[in-house]
């Protein structure tokens, strides 16, 4: 692989995950609320308010967004997974969780991410973020060390670029920003579609990171540390 001028990682899935996880955080405000509801019931409630919430934003807002369309994005999500928490309550039970997974605190680094983004910097690798996040990962990224060392002009979230993946918006606003050609541009993350399909449309590099797999091959890699091996 060329020597990229910028590498993107996707946060959620590929640096960051939950802990507690979405699931326990959700049952516990749902109880809190009264509403009492197993996890496999609110696991199937969250994908089913997740894909009818992006369908929604695709098909009515063409990929496009703004951090008032998020929020409005989470609380539609929030009111259709915790349907039975009185009606008025929900917008405190929304904001509960809003504010909960905006916290540091919630959020953890997975193993691989330390020693990969120390040793890429060392190599004099620019690193950035690029999510379907919006402000609060600014934040969250600000006090969790090593994300706390990428600058804000490479941390590209949905809410503040105005798209969000897999729209050619969203990669067409990080390329006019970086003023770097798309062949320039690596993108990594755990999502095929929103970090390796899309990005090639659009002329980037990609790698799909697949953590449970046995080993790494030419479609993708197991570890961010396995970039290493790739990347002069």
């Amino acid at each position: 692989m060329n020597r990229p001028g910028l590498i993107l990682f996707d946060a959620v899935g590929t640096l960051i995950f939950p802990e507690p996880s979405v699931a326990a955080v959700y049952q516990r405000i749902a109880a809190e609320f009264g509403l009492r509801i197993s996890r496999n019931e609110l696991g199937a409630r969250f994908g089913s308010a997740m894909t009818n919430a992006r369908s929604f934003r695709r098909l009515e807002q063409d990929g496009q967004t703004s951090e008032a369309a998020e929020v409005d994005f989470w609380r539609a999500v929030v009111t259709q997974v915790l349907a039975g928490v009185p009606t008025e309550n929900i917008e405190a039970a929304f904001q509960r969780l809003w504010q909960h997974f905006a916290e540091a605190a919630h959020w953890q680094l997975f193993d691989d991410i330390a020693p990969t983004l120390t040793e890429l910097r060392r190599r004099g690798y620019r690193i950035g973020v690029a999510s379907n996040f919006d402000s609060r990962l600014i934040g969250i990224c600000k006090e969790l060390w090593p994300l706390d060392q990428i600058s804000d002009e490479d941390q590209f979230v949905s809410s503040r670029v105005g798209w969000v993946k897999p729209a050619d918006g969203f990669y067409g606003a990080i390329q006019q920003a970086t003023q770097l050609e798309p062949a320039r541009i690596l993108m990594v993350g755990d999502d095929f579609e929103n970090d390796v399909a899309a990005p090639h449309r659009c002329g980037w590099l990609a790698r799909w990171l697949v953590r449970n797999s046995a080993e790494s091959t030419g479609e993708h890699i197991r570890s961010l540390t396995d970039l290493l091996a790739e990347l002069p």
